[in-house]
């Protein structure tokens, strides 16, 4: 998030979700960040350190949101994605 658009890059995220990891994210503007807020925690840039803290001291949240990434990432095959582009 480090332009003004704060575009969420799924992307770059896509691949941590696939392989079961705990995302953290700062909070932008991006709509789609709707759609992953089961998948991937959100907090504002002031808050992310405390945020850390908070998923380091608590497996059983991290591995729910590892869980469920990945099982948002399966949903949505590249095909479909692509599809939709040509």
């Amino acid at each position: 998030h480090f332009y003004e658009s704060k575009i969420f890059e799924i992307a770059r995220i896509s691949y941590l979700l696939a392989n079961e990891v705990c995302v953290l994210s700062e909070t932008g503007y991006d709509p789609i960040e709707k759609d992953f807020a089961n998948a991937l925690i959100f907090s504002p840039y002031d808050e992310l350190i405390e945020k850390c803290i908070f998923l380091i001291n608590n497996k059983e949240i991290r591995e729910q949101y590892c869980l469920q990434g990945k099982a948002i990432i399966q949903s949505s095959p590249q095909e479909s994605m692509i599809a939709k582009l040509i």
